[in-house]
């Protein structure tokens, strides 16, 4: 298996199909969904390691993964997680690990294929066309995780070395209602379906809990929120199994993830740790596409920004002090490297323009200006008449500023930071033009 091979893109293009419509229309025939189920039938439950171990990647946590779990099945939002995962790993990370349709969900989906359970795997195959629109599809890997089963919570936290998640229940269950709302309970038979909000969750969570008690009492709320409690931990707990298989960093989206990955710390965060927690707020909002764009047009500035990066997060890490977590890293990138650099480098650029502009002003009409620049290798040394020597004085001076001009340009072109302030110039210009 080949780090970039997705068994669904796989099977579209076996079958010619290249966008959501041809896949409704083919999936009318009955043989070719019993095609599909037999295709997602034959792949193993198994987390395999990456073929390439020298690019930079990192693991997709539940919400931004495309499995759309803990999150929303609807193609608008899985494309819009797809622009919040590169928001979060654009700026510095070669590969990312995602799961998309896992053929065990996919299974699930054919069993019974009700219109339902089209449009649910018909949003997975959009999501998949999008990415290849946007010319992602190589920057993906696709990977299944271990079962989230709330069963072997227990078992499974002590196999990846996770226990530190599910010892904080209690402690969680207590915080999580300060705020929670359970805005459904309803029984059916003998459980209890239930809908809680909670300013951490990105959707409301549906789910279902057995009767309380003998005579199948309504539960309480403590119950309730210890089974949203064991349905995230167990999320995690395959999340934090898949990034230790495939030995490379977790990015957790999902802030209840991220809570209690901050209170049951797995370690010394990583450089990839840090680097994934920075709040770019340049890339809020972008388009996938564009971020993509950016990256590939500058190239070379952007392999300048990672060094520096990499350089800043290891410095960081050394002197941090013990229990240092891995976003206290990443805000002391953003405070001492990033933003000071940042401010550089406009204060450069608009001191130099500034001059240029005033010294052209006064010494040639605009025109004139727009001439020399395009001729400034055929300015003749000398010139005849009084007045000849003010203009050639004038455009000598105008020559000298204009240098200096062209120099701090070519500095700020060196500069480690220049990347990202490209890549702010450019989506600013960009929300400008859409607003």
């Amino acid at each position: 298996m080949t780090d970039n091979d997705y068994w669904l893109a796989r099977w579209l293009d076996e079958h010619g199909i290249r966008n959501k419509q041809s896949a409704r229309r083919f999936l009318k025939d009955p043989r070719h969904i019993e095609d599909l189920r037999d295709t997602a039938s034959a792949i193993p439950w198994d987390v395999e390691p990456l073929a390439d171990r020298d690019k930079s990647t990192i693991v997709a946590g539940r919400t931004i993964d495309l499995s759309g779990e803990l999150g929303c099945f609807s193609p608008k939002c899985m494309q819009g997680d797809v622009d919040t995962l590169f928001s979060r790993a654009w700026h510095y990370f070669d590969t990312i690990v995602v799961v998309g349709l896992a053929p065990q969900y996919a299974q699930y989906l054919l069993k019974d294929f009700s219109d339902h359970s089209l449009e649910r795997f018909l949003a997975f195959v959009e999501t998949f066309f999008y990415i290849r629109k946007i010319g992602a599809e190589d920057i993906l890997v696709y990977r299944q995780k271990p079962p989230a089963c709330v069963c072997h919570l227990q078992r499974r936290a002590e196999e990846y070395a996770a226990t530190g998640v599910i010892e904080q229940r209690a402690s969680w269950i207590e915080s999580f209602a300060a705020e929670a709302k359970v805005s459904d309970l309803e029984q059916d038979g003998d459980h209890w379906h239930y809908a809680v909000t909670h300013p951490d969750m990105k959707h409301t969570s549906f789910g279902s809990i057995c009767a309380h008690g003998r005579k199948g009492g309504k539960p309480g709320k403590a119950a309730i929120f210890g089974d949203i409690f064991d349905v995230y931990a167990g999320k995690l707990v395959s999340d934090i199994g898949t990034a230790r298989t495939i030995q490379s960093p977790l990015g957790a989206a999902s802030s209840i993830h991220a809570h209690l990955l901050s209170r049951a710390p797995m370690g010394a965060p990583s450089v990839q740790d840090a680097l994934f927690e920075l709040d770019l707020p340049v890339l809020y909002g972008v388009p996938a596409k564009d971020l993509i764009k950016i990256r590939q047009d500058k190239w070379q500035y952007f392999d300048a920004f990672r060094i520096a990066l990499r350089s800043a997060a290891n410095e960081f890490i050394a002197n941090a002090p013990d229990g240092a977590q891995a976003a206290d890293i990443a805000r002391q990138i953003e405070d001492d490297l990033i933003e000071p650099e940042l401010v550089k480098i406009r204060r450069e650029l608009r001191v130099s323009a500034d001059i240029l502009t005033r010294k052209s002003a006064v010494s040639m009409p605009v025109g004139a200006l727009a001439t020399t620049i395009g001729l400034l290798d055929k300015v003749p040394l000398v010139a005849a008449g009084s007045g000849a020597i003010v203009a050639a004085a004038s455009m000598a001076s105008f020559l000298i500023d204009y240098k200096k001009y062209v120099d701090d340009k070519r500095g700020v072109l060196e500069r480690d930071m220049y990347f990202l302030w490209h890549a702010q110039r450019v989506t600013d210009r960009r929300k400008r033009l859409h607003l």
